[in-house]
């Protein structure tokens, strides 16, 4: 499993890009190592969050996992890798998106578009 921090941009939208931007490079070379047995491959986006502790009633900076991806090997096949730069990987591998803010940022751009 490889984890990416997406904390050091401004903005949620260029946060989600630029993760985006470095999980389909991982991809990429993951599927192209010429490793066959590899049938899918997940990657985690984190960024720190601050915690309430319950017990001790403070919080606390912990990192949190803000999303997920999911990419099969007949999908990753599939994909011409020299045009990857025009194509929307979130069509391509499985999204699971954990943070609530960003969930609703990210549909309120979409649905602006």
């Amino acid at each position: 499993m490889l984890e990416f921090n997406g904390e050091e941009l401004e903005t949620t939208l260029l946060k989600k890009e630029a993760l985006d931007r470095q999980m389909r490079d991982a991809y990429e070379v993951i599927y192209s190592a010429g490793c066959d047995e590899l049938v899918q491959v997940d990657l985690t986006a984190l960024q720190k969050e601050f915690v309430q502790i319950e017990m001790m009633g403070s919080s606390a900076a912990k990192s949190v996992i803000i999303y997920k991806t999911s990419l099969k090997r007949e999908v990753a096949d599939s994909v011409d890798w020299e045009l990857k730069e025009s194509l929307d990987f979130n069509e391509i591998w499985r999204v699971l998106l954990f943070n609530v803010t960003w969930n609703k940022e990210l549909r309120a751009l979409k649905a602006g578009e």
